[in-house]
């Protein structure tokens, strides 16, 4: 089911509930923040890992996600761990059971990574950046100023079973989510 596919994301990600609350935190997350999984589950995600000065921000795109209404947006927020305080991109998406909206997953990307990925652009072109981004080791796509998927890593080849051939010219907002839904339906025929 979705643990199965929560666990094995390369990113670090929480589930939370209607409440806000954390209901699970998968590895990568654990490992990227320093905390155990008691010290996060059924706290709110603002309270236990968003930063006093990002949390108002936070709370306003933590709810738009839980009413569905996050969209693609994602946030710059500073997030605060066992391991110190890092700058993180948040994004979110909803999570249904039975068709009702039952809460949120929600992604932590390091902005460390992205400053890392922006700075390949500029240092000799597209044959960096594409190498940057499979080297980087997460699941991460690039798209054109159309919203067509220019690159596509091993990582999310592993997670949504479809090649970086069969994702390259591909509308984003379509074809990643039947990639989602198609990875959904494997983890839970399994």
């Amino acid at each position: 089911g979705l643990a199965g596919v929560f666990e094995v994301l390369p990113s670090p990600a929480l589930l939370v509930n209607l409440r806000s609350q954390v209901t699970e935190v998968n590895s990568a997350a654990l490992q990227f923040l320093g905390h155990k999984s008691k010290d996060l589950v059924q706290k709110d995600v603002l309270e236990a890992l968003i930063s006093e000065e990002d949390r108002a921000e936070a709370g306003v795109y933590v709810k738009e996600a839980l009413d569905g209404a996050a969209g693609d947006k994602s946030l710059k927020v500073t997030c605060i761990g066992r391991t110190g305080r890092k700058q993180v991109c948040l994004r979110a998406a909803t999570t249904r059971s039975g068709g009702k909206l039952d809460g949120a997953i929600i992604t932590l990307q390091d902005m460390s990574e992205i400053r890392n990925l922006a700075g390949a652009t500029n240092t000799g072109g597209a044959e960096h950046l594409s190498g940057a981004l499979h080297a980087v080791g997460t699941a991460l796509f690039a798209l054109d100023t159309e919203g067509k998927i220019l690159e596509w890593t091993p990582k999310m080849e592993k997670m949504t079973g479809f090649s970086s051939g069969q994702a390259s010219g591909q509308e984003m907002g379509k074809f990643v989510a039947e990639a989602f839904q198609s990875a959904m339906k494997k983890s839970v025929e399994q």
